[in-house]
């Protein structure tokens, strides 16, 4: 390796960390806690939450219940964050797990485009790598998966691309340590089913992708289902307990009064968004949300900053483009048969399918598939739940045409010029996460300390349970006078 091409493969993954550590910095409000929405916070009683984690009964929902939601799942996050705790502030703990998902995502992308273009001899492989990790970055997708960040999403975003990389790696070698490595990142990726939807449509797409590179690729059929037990039996931990459920009370979100009222509602905000214009930019029903203005005492538009970024004509050029150019790297890839990719073809054409469920004709497989109960509960978020892996469908596809691209030019001088110019795009896309607008502010929350207090008073009390006055509301979603609102 020469020396130009040694500081290239050095240079761009610190580049990234520094690019995704300052927008992280211009995201974080200090003496606020990351909190509000669908809020996690277990490093508010450590003990009480292992406790509550290792425990199939949680007495403390209702009357008390089996979870419907993988809540084990979640240990290795709150481990992270147990860890964390030692040398970190508390109201920092929630920040610092998202940051550490939002730095470590890029990277992973670039790490695994350079794998998949670097045996093709492309002497812009670094480059190319580097483009595709920035889209991952400057995007629709990622904006919604961290606004109102709910630690799952963030994390199936983080770690995605990594295990790619290193199934992608087993599978390429003898070496057994990518199967320890990629195993190892199936644990700490584990509390993306903390509410277990987002991880069957992972595995499903997962195991497409592997089904399809063991049929064009025989030799590797062995390795393939390897990697599908493997995957499986890592989960266990909190895949039997969620399928305990699934197979006992799987009636109770159908019979729940609040889901009852507004299941049907979701689904339709969700469809409204079903159309092209809106998929191929991976637009979701944030965009269209309402929360509450304590100042004003009314509701407002969520992503107002964002809803103004989009309405210029340039940015949506640019939305547009980059799709555009993803589709004709995925046709590429059939058209020459190239049998890695079309395996990875999956995690664009299955989502993008779903999510463009008001288009013509796939208005009727998602009306098909919803006449089931069961789907039709669990698609009323289906955004949520296919716009990672869509994304990253997107992303492979992009980097794709790229490479197809530059290979076309032979001259350095254009492919450097296309180079900064798409980089000069791609941040402007995403150019509002510099005004601190990767998270919502309505999240950053200065919490009382009458709220603490109150806990330590209720821990010297006896154990019991505890009645809230007013019962106003029955969905869980609260409205307290700090300006907290969330679950």
């Amino acid at each position: 390796m020469t020396k130009k091409r040694l500081f290239l493969s050095k240079i761009f993954p610190v580049i990234l960390v520094l690019l995704t550590g300052v927008i992280c910095y211009l995201n974080y409000t200090p003496d606020t806690f990351l909190t509000g929405w669908d809020t996690l916070h277990p490093e508010f009683n450590f003990l009480l939450n292992f406790k509550r984690l290792l425990t199939f009964w949680h007495s403390e929902q209702g009357l008390g219940a089996i979870p419907a939601h993988a809540q084990i799942s979640d240990i290795p996050r709150v481990f992270i964050l147990y860890l964390l705790h030692f040398i970190l502030p508390l109201n920092s703990l929630r920040y610092s797990y998202i940051f550490l998902m939002f730095i470590i995502g890029p990277l992973g992308t670039y790490f695994l485009i350079k794998f998949l273009f670097i045996s093709r001899k492309s002497f812009f492989v670094n480059i190319l790598s580097f483009l595709a990790a920035l889209f991952y970055i400057f995007n629709l997708s990622t904006v919604q998966q961290f606004y109102v960040p709910f630690e799952m999403f963030p994390t199936q975003w983080a770690f995605l691309p990594l295990l790619i990389l290193f199934s992608l790696k087993y599978l390429d070698s003898k070496k057994t340590k990518y199967l320890f490595i990629y195993l190892l990142l199936t644990i700490f990726a584990s509390p993306q089913a903390y509410a277990s939807q987002l991880w069957y449509a992972f595995f499903f797409i997962y195991s497409a992708f592997l089904i399809i590179y063991s049929f064009l690729q025989k030799e590797h059929f062995k390795k393939s289902l390897q990697l599908i037990i493997f995957t499986l039996l890592i989960n266990a931990f909190w895949l039997i307990p969620n399928l305990f459920y699934i197979f006992s009370s799987s009636s109770a979100p159908l019979e729940n009064r609040d889901n009852r009222l507004y299941s049907q509602e979701y689904l339709l905000k969700n469809r409204q968004n079903g159309v092209l214009t809106d998929s191929t930019l991976i637009k979701g029903f944030y965009l269209d949300w309402s929360v509450f203005n304590f100042s004003k005492n009314a509701f407002k538009n969520l992503m107002p900053q964002w809803q103004l970024h989009l309405k210029n004509p340039l940015i949506l050029t640019i939305g547009y483009s980059i799709f555009v150019l993803s589709f004709f790297g995925l046709i590429i890839a059939f058209y020459k048969k190239d049998k890695v990719f079309i395996s990875l073809s999956p995690f664009f054409i299955i989502p993008f399918i779903l999510l463009s469920n008001r288009t013509f004709p796939f208005n009727f497989l998602f009306d098909f598939l919803i006449k089931n109960s069961t789907i039709r509960e669990s698609f009323r978020f289906i955004f949520t739940k296919l716009s990672i892996l869509l994304l990253f469908g997107l992303v492979i596809f992009f980097s794709y045409f790229l490479n197809f691209f530059f290979r076309k030019i032979k001259s350095i001088i254009p492919k450097i010029f296309t180079s900064i110019i798409i980089c000069w795009c791609l941040i402007l896309y995403g150019f509002p996460m510099f005004q601190g607008y990767l998270l919502s502010p309505i999240v950053k929350i200065n919490i009382p300390s009458s709220y603490f207090q109150f806990w330590q008073y209720m821990n010297q009390q006896a154990y019991g349970r505890v009645l809230v006055l007013p019962l106003n509301q029955s969905s869980g979603w609260q409205y307290y006078n700090w300006e907290y609102q969330g679950s």
